[in-house]
């Protein structure tokens, strides 16, 4: 009866209505066994009933709901669950904080708010007057100025209240409603600041009733793909304003469901949908004056299988829809259509848009209008629980001639910050590289070098790429003519003969020039011919020279023939990798990086590494040792990282990927006439990691041979950045204990060896010092723009 009501001799039920209570046919038929309800009915009756549900909860619930009704789903069918295609994942649902809404909606309706209050000559100090005192006690009559006064500043509050009462704020993908809930409370927030006012201007204000209504009705409207999404912000809406015995307000007519991006019926079915045709009130006045929200996440990849259809209507309908975009991108571009001249646009989106390939049609978009008002670039900081790298975007229609950016972490948002100016003529469809002026200085002396790295290398090249590293790669050695190791795909020790065996490097193996040493292999099945090409193995040939390797391979044949949906389900290809790349002209010396870094971590490989797809290796066009060792010094530099981390994506940490698209453009010099100088600075920097390692790799073993132990923590595989007294609680950790007489001897072996290791870290850094300082002077740099990048 809560939909309806109902009255009788013993009780009456007030009629809520607002669809929160109507008859819902499919709920009404589930029918719950006692022994269920007398399961959970205890736990359910201890629940506070009384305490307010927030918005933030329901948020969190709706969203890890999603996924739960995935895994029941699942469970039902006996199958399981695709993470990739949940429908968490598959609509970009993603709960948005409250500290990251309540910015938002202060920077946009509080602005819009501000600049009304502003126009209307709104002043706090004109309402704040002290009533004059007669001597007898009595109050003074008010001057015919006063009360002019007065009625200036009244008159301004009744036309701020109905401007209030016009504003009009839309979330196009509404999601469980935090958006127009923290909007909701703003604007509750202002006309309680009128009735504030007035009471200070006459001694009572008037409060208008039912605001809350109001404010539901008028100002606030959204639109969500997901039906559920839709119920959910009609719910934390009315639990915000819900009162006893007043009808809960009907929303269907302001939260609608429908698909926000497309109009067309054929395409999108029932979920098509029309903006003027729903809100056409809204329309009448030009559009809304804010649209505010969280866009969904989705790369046009997820949808093109499942959803031609629509993949193709949005690459006819929308400028930025460009390569491999993201479903957010088009949102933005979507978002400038409902808004009036005069209105604002913020999203918190990822910030990948503001370099990648695919963000070029939007980029063109927001320059060519000059739409981008300020971006507020959370870097590395993560906003949600799962890896995506966030910004606040803030658009509007407004003429201007640069655009406003700071760098921050997301949890410091309230606290007073510094924008940073970028004109406009900096920006083009190209990446936008947040820059200061004197910044973009420096960046345009750095390109007047004569090549790039393009110019330079011959290739940039990923490593091996097979589809089944489990079955390919082995953690092992090699002991007479076979490898012997660990195979995690039929979880066994195994050997193999070292004839189809390549050494094997992956990312943690590579670092800022260190010795390398493989501790992996690689089954190959190519044989290299005099040019470096890798030519295929038949299964013959591979059966008949290398018996233990075809026979390891014929155990993981299943696997290997079901890779990428049965592609190498024949008799030439099943044993082969899925990619050629990175298996020719391998065996020539080389730059290495490792593809992921939060510094430049390059050294040097004479030729006898293969690597993972997680290492990158440069080949020279032309060369040289003294050439690798050149441009060896050169890539290790600042310099390098100044650049690269103002090019390319930031991951989790500050790291940087150090791909072939982010290195190739680096601006570099020919190879200048002091290059001695520069490579013997660079075999230096290899020598004395190489000592260091050593150095290292002796005392560990040395530990773990005297104490028997098997894996040692993270510290202690850092020993020399301990000091003795932690070094010893390190191993009391592992359940080491030594007596005094033990303990003063391994004193004086650790600090003998410590200060070894400090001694040589101390010239690698002194080294590493100078290098830089070289680079400084090959680009020509001042004392300024040095200063730039050190502060970087």
């Amino acid at each position: 009866y809560l939909d309806k009501g109902h009255k009788d001799e013993h009780s009456e039920i007030f009629a809520y209505n607002g669809g929160l209570f109507s008859t819902d046919e499919l709920l009404d038929s589930v029918i719950i066994s006692d022994n269920i309800l007398q399961t959970h009915i205890k736990i359910l009756s201890e629940y506070d009933f009384d305490s307010e549900v927030d918005v933030n909860i329901l948020g969190h619930i709706f969203e890890n709901s999603l996924t739960e009704l995935d895994e029941v789903k699942a469970q039902l069918e006996g199958t399981a669950v695709d993470k990739s295609q949940t429908k968490r994942k598959k609509d970009g649902v993603f709960y948005t904080p409250k500290y990251i809404t309540k910015y938002i909606v202060e920077n946009t309706v509080g602005k819009l708010c501000t600049d009304k209050k502003l126009e209307l000559g709104i002043n706090e100090e004109n309402y704040y007057q002290e009533a004059v005192i007669n001597k007898d006690g009595t109050k003074k009559k008010k001057t015919a100025k006063q009360i002019a006064t007065e009625k200036v500043a009244f008159d301004s509050l009744n036309a701020y209240r109905d401007w209030l009462l016009q504003i009009t704020i839309c979330d196009p993908a509404v999601g469980s409603g935090a958006f127009l809930n923290e909007a909701l409370n703003f604007l509750i927030a202002e006309h309680e600041y009128i009735v504030e006012l007035e009471t200070k201007l006459f001694g009572s204000g008037l409060a208008y009733p039912d605001i809350e209504n109001s404010i539901l009705e008028n100002n606030l409207f959204g639109v969500d793909i997901n039906e559920e999404s839709v119920e959910i912000a009609k719910l934390s809406l009315w639990l915000r304003t819900a009162q006893p015995r007043r009808k809960l307000n009907n929303l269907n007519d302001n939260i609608q469901c429908g698909n926000s991006l497309i109009d067309d019926v054929e395409v999108a079915g029932e979920k098509a949908f029309n903006w003027q045709t729903a809100f056409p009130q809204v329309f009448a006045k030009g559009g809304f004056d804010v649209v505010i929200g969280n866009p969904p996440y989705l790369r046009i990849q997820g949808l093109q299988d499942a959803y031609p259809e629509m993949v193709s209507y949005y690459d006819k309908q929308f400028e930025s829809a460009i390569g491999n975009y993201d479903i957010y991108v088009l949102f933005i571009e979507r978002s400038l259509e409902l808004i009036k001249q005069s209105g604002q646009v913020s999203f918190i989106l990822p910030h990948k848009f503001l370099i990648s390939e695919f963000g070029e049609g939007v980029r063109k978009l927001l320059a060519k209008d000059k739409l981008v008002a300020s971006l507020l670039h959370f870097e590395e900081h993560l906003v949600f629980e799962v890896t995506t790298y966030t910004c606040i975007l803030t658009l509007d229609k407004k003429p201007k001639t640069d655009l406003q950016f700071s760098f921050m972490n997301p949890q410091k948002i309230q606290e007073p910050f510094e924008w940073t100016s970028l004109s406009y003529d900096e920006l083009t469809h190209e990446k936008w590289n947040l820059l200061s002026n004197t910044e973009i200085n420096l960046f345009e002396k750095i390109h007047q070098q004569p090549l790039t790295a393009k110019d330079v290398f011959s290739k940039i090249f990923v490593g091996l790429q097979t589809s089944a590293d489990n079955v390919y790669l082995i953690d092992g050695y090699i002991e007479g003519n076979v490898v012997k190791g660990y195979s995690k795909s039929l979880n066994c020790e195994i050997e193999i003969e070292t004839g189809l065996m390549k050494p094997m490097l992956k990312g943690q193996d590579v670092s800022r020039y260190k010795a390398l040493e493989n501790q992996h292999f690689a089954i190959f099945p190519y044989n290299i011919n005099t040019d470096g090409k890798a030519i295929e193995m038949s299964e013959n040939e591979i059966a008949q020279k290398f018996p233990l390797g075809y026979a390891y391979l014929k155990a993981n044949e299943v696997a290997l023939r079901g890779r990428e949906k049965g592609r190498f389900d024949n008799p030439e290809e099943w044993f082969l990798f899925s990619r050629k790349q990175g298996i020719s002209e391998v065996e020539v010396p080389k730059i290495m990086t490792a593809e992921i870094a939060n510094y430049p971590s390059m050294t040097f490989d004479n030729g006898e590494m293969y690597h993972a797809t997680t290492v990158y290796s440069f080949v020279l066009k032309h060369p040289s040792e003294l050439a690798y060792k050149f441009y060896l010094s050169v890539l290790n530099s600042k310099l390098l990282w100044f650049y690269l981390s103002n090019t390319g994506t930031v991951l989790r940490g500050g790291y940087f990927r150090f791909k072939t698209k982010y290195l190739y453009p680096f601006p570099l010099p020919e190879i200048p006439e002091d290059a001695d100088s520069f490579a013997q600075k660079a075999d230096l920097m290899l020598t004395f990691n190489e000592q260091l390692q050593t150095l290292s790799e002796k005392f560990i073993r040395t530990l773990q041979r005297k104490f028997e132990i098997d894996k040692l923590s993270k510290k202690l595989e850092s020993w020399h950045e301990l000091t003795y007294a932690d070094f010893i609680k390190e191993l009391a950790k592992k359940k080491i204990k030594m007596s005094l007489a033990d303990e003063a001897e391994w004193e004086e072996y650790f600090l003998a060896e410590q200060t070894k290791a400090k001694q040589l870290i101390a010239e690698i850094d002194r080294i590493d010092r100078e290098i830089d300082q070289m680079v400084y002077q090959l680009y020509d740099l001042t004392a300024d723009e040095i200063a730039i990048i050190e502060a970087s």
